[in-house]
């Protein structure tokens, strides 16, 4: 109905392909933008082809398909080179979409003045219809992740912050938004060890579920951030109910928290003083970059502790220590705790 108005066929593809964006069909998320870009393209549309290029970009980023990403992030700068007026909108998402391929690519120093710039221009534009609560709201997670990969977890927060109080006061306080969100900030807090806050936060997200949809339905990934504060704090028994809880949700909304209980329930067997349980959960922990390695390196040691093989316990660890050493930045929070456990331990084995 609309092919004599490309500019207006491309930008409805653009909008339809954020939906298969949010459900996880980034493959025909990215058909759709490519059909648009072909559209944008022949028809000689700059502004919609550097949008709809960066919204690859994107997703792409997500994936770590960075060839792809590269080729369409440098055919956005040259479109956007050749537009007379380009759009805010334009201009933002091509801003975050570096910027978050940027931090895949481990360069967050170098995305973090792009998304500032991003955040500056959306904050600008506040008055604008274009610009919605999600969208500002994007933006500030997409820095606070940014600033937290570039070891700024103090700094990452205070947006996160920001972001969850704009979302829960702008009425999305019961859909999946608000917990997607909270579960961004309360990972930052407990990086900072601030057990208690995430107690707090997490209890209060749960409370809010529970009134609306009854008793024993919070939000799965919630539950289980509850349950793993509850661990950190001390209060073992809490801590295995509600990760008993996250266990037994086989919906999709489980996903992302599978990825993370084999992890808890060996802390967990650890705090129990249950060590030769914890081996089983080790081994189903993914090994997926050099953190996933670093947390299971010091559980194998904390085992060999438990079990009292201090000194196969301090061999392995301090080996591992040696090896991740020049994988990541010094305030890489796993390899710190790894660093604290093999002090501690030479504490109790008398040498100060």
């Amino acid at each position: 109905q609309f092919r004599g108005e490309p500019w207006l066929v491309a930008e409805v593809m653009a909008d339809l392909s954020g939906g298969f964006y949010e459900t996880g069909d980034r493959a025909t998320q990215r058909d759709i933008l490519g059909r648009a870009q072909r559209l944008a393209r022949e028809a000689g549309l700059p502004e919609q082809l550097a949008l709809v290029d960066c919204l690859r970009v994107y997703s792409f980023a997500y994936d770590d398909v960075f060839d792809s990403a590269r080729a369409d992030l440098a055919e956005a700068k040259g479109a956007m080179a050749r537009s007379r007026q380009l759009p805010g909108e334009v201009s933002r998402s091509c801003l975050d979409a570096e910027g978050q391929l940027l931090v895949e690519e481990g360069h967050p120093d170098s995305a973090v003045p792009l998304l500032r710039r991003a955040v500056a221009q959306v904050e600008s534009d506040s008055g604008v219809l274009d610009v919605g609560v999600t969208d500002r709201s994007q933006l500030l997670n997409d820095l606070a992740q940014a600033l937290r990969a570039d070891g700024q977890p103090r700094a990452a927060s205070y947006y996160q912050r920001q972001v969850y109080v704009h979302m829960d006061s702008s009425g999305y306080g019961q859909t999946v938004l608000l917990p997607n969100v909270a579960s961004y900030l309360i990972g930052t807090l407990n990086e900072l060890g601030e057990y208690a806050q995430v107690e707090s936060t997490a209890a209060a997200l749960v409370a809010e579920e529970e009134s609306v949809w009854g008793r024993g339905h919070p939000v799965t990934t919630i539950g289980f951030l509850l349950g793993l504060s509850h661990l950190r704090l001390g209060a073992v028994d809490s801590a295995q109910v509600w990760i008993a809880r996250a266990m037994r949700d086989t919906t999709a909304d489980a996903g992302g928290t599978s990825w993370w209980v084999p992890q808890a329930m060996a802390e967990l067997r650890l705090e129990q003083h249950r060590p030769a349980e914890a081996p089983a959960w080790i081994r189903r922990m993914p090994h997926v970059g050099v953190r996933s390695s670093m947390r299971v390196a010091l559980l194998q040691a904390r085992v060999r502790w438990e079990l009292h093989d201090s000194a196969s316990a301090l061999a392995s660890l301090e080996a591992a220590i040696h090896q991740y050493a020049d994988s990541g930045p010094p305030h890489e929070a796993d390899f710190t705790l790894m660093r604290l456990a093999d002090a501690e331990w030479r504490l109790a084995a008398g040498e100060p």
